[in-house]
């Protein structure tokens, strides 16, 4: 009898083992996708916003730029832009809207909520830093260097 109860001891608890391994699996799998929908979100804000501030920097609204980084930016980054005579954004003087043909977004692995923004055009290029947040349901970026 008592092997009997050792047995289904075993068996009940070789059961639950395997049941919350696959919890925790379907656990892992469902952070990994809202991760990857994070990631995709800021890479898309990310997408508009270069497009909008480069494509406003090349035109002849002076304004326009501003309007582009309130729209995108926090108001702590903002404050440290204006700081600073360079553009931080785009680390370059003038902007041509061919910059825009190999722009290329990537998130770094390393470091959470950053992403690495690099454009080329002619023989110019830059290398970019950007760190986001999640605001009002949406992702804004907080800093960049």
């Amino acid at each position: 009898m008592k092997k009997k109860i050792i047995i289904l001891l075993i068996a009940f608890l070789t059961v639950g083992i395997n049941a919350n391994s696959y919890d925790v699996i379907a656990l892992k799998r469902s952070v990994t996708t809202q991760a990857e929908a994070s990631d995709t979100e800021a890479i898309a804000m990310l997408k508009a916003f270069y497009t909008d501030y480069i494509t406003a920097v090349a035109g002849s609204d002076l304004k326009k730029p501003n309007v582009v980084l309130s729209k995108y930016c926090t108001p702590s980054l903002l404050k440290k832009l204006k700081a600073v005579d360079e553009d931080q954004i785009l680390k370059v003087q003038d902007a041509n809207i061919k910059m825009l043909d190999k722009l290329t977004i990537k998130k770094n692995r390393k470091t959470t909520n950053s992403y690495t923004v690099r454009w080329e055009y002619s023989e110019y290029n830059a290398t970019i830093n950007v760190w986001v947040v999640k605001r009002n349901g949406g992702y804004k970026i907080n800093n960049v260097r």
